[in-house]
């Protein structure tokens, strides 16, 4: 399974990779107007973000909104081996983390439950999720559960299916620059 995760990583980070810039700001503009207007971001009190790397769908939009609107938000930082979730606000300052991923400064965890918006390589119609294979977003939501986990995808990104295990958390919905569906 190991073999077959690794090569279906190279497929999709390719694949991914493949759609201009452009293209790739178009898309994220459209996925943050769905997730805005859907009732899942609406109800929610705290939004759980986080800050692209490389050609993973902006959630910048979403974060900025979510502040407007006065909710919680939330981006993680890596901290050895663990990830954590901490408060961001318009002012908040930021480094550059583990993997080159700008992180917050904030000293303040969020941990209440909320929206997580996941990113990830690959997804499939049953909520299997493909990460980069660190394990973080595993770790993370088996410690603390989330009302909703929303992944935030490209239509190319969707595949038949991705080989799941235990530890392999599945997420709720997909939002593309097509649609949001819900499992």
């Amino acid at each position: 399974m190991i073999s077959e995760k690794q090569t279906l990583r190279r497929q999709m980070q390719k694949r991914r990779d493949s759609i201009p810039a452009e293209l790739q700001r178009t898309y994220s503009s459209a996925i943050a107007g769905l997730v805005c207007s859907c009732s899942w971001y609406q109800q929610a009190s705290v939004v759980y973000g986080y800050r692209s790397f490389r050609s993973e769908v902006s959630c910048e939009q979403i974060l900025k909104e979510a502040l407007r609107d006065g909710k919680t938000v939330a981006v993680p930082r890596v901290m050895g081996t663990k990830m954590g979730f901490f408060r961001i606000d318009f002012d908040s300052e930021w480094r550059s983390g583990a993997f080159g991923i700008q992180e917050p400064v904030s000293r303040e965890p969020v941990t209440q439950p909320g929206l997580m918006l996941l990113p990830g390589l690959a997804f499939d119609l049953s909520g299997n999720r493909l990460g980069y294979g660190g394990g973080y977003y595993d770790r993370y939501l088996s410690r603390y559960p989330m009302r909703r986990k929303l992944a935030l995808a490209y239509e190319a990104q969707i595949t038949e299916q991705i080989p799941a295990t235990e530890q392999d958390q599945t997420v709720d919905g997909i939002a593309t620059e097509k649609q949001i569906r819900i499992f």
